[in-house]
């Protein structure tokens, strides 16, 4: 669509949608409506405490830091599940009646094999 480009407000679309989202192939398929943003919270103070992070290297065999990785996301949650100690290793939100059929979506599109990046499935 020309002319949703050519207006006033197309810079005020946040580039993720309007340079990625939107786009396939360099051409324009869809018009973003809403954008909700999933971000990922942990305690810092947890993952710059030598103790734990000489304890994730042994158990995992790499450096702790925030994930990059689904694999990685999942290391890191079962380490740090500490119920015991009032300690969880994730919090996600899929209470019955939300809106987890989104953060469905959001986690599955990790498992999609996007032809312009191989390897993309987990």
């Amino acid at each position: 669509p020309k002319d949703m480009q050519s207006g006033k407000d197309w810079d005020d679309v946040e580039p993720a949608y309007r340079e990625r989202l939107m786009v396939w192939e360099g051409k324009i398929y869809s018009q973003s409506m809403d954008g909700d943003v999933h971000t990922y919270t942990y305690r810092k103070d947890l993952f710059d405490d030598p103790k734990e992070k000489d304890a994730f290297k042994a158990k995992y065999g790499y450096d702790l830091a925030p994930p990059k990785t689904w694999k990685q996301y999942l290391d890191i949650a079962e380490f740090f599940q500490r119920p015991d100690k009032g300690l969880w290793g994730t919090a996600e939100a899929f209470r019955r009646g939300g809106q987890q059929f989104w953060f469905f979506f959001s986690h599955a599109a990790a498992y999609t094999n996007n032809p312009n990046y191989p390897g993309a499935m987990l």
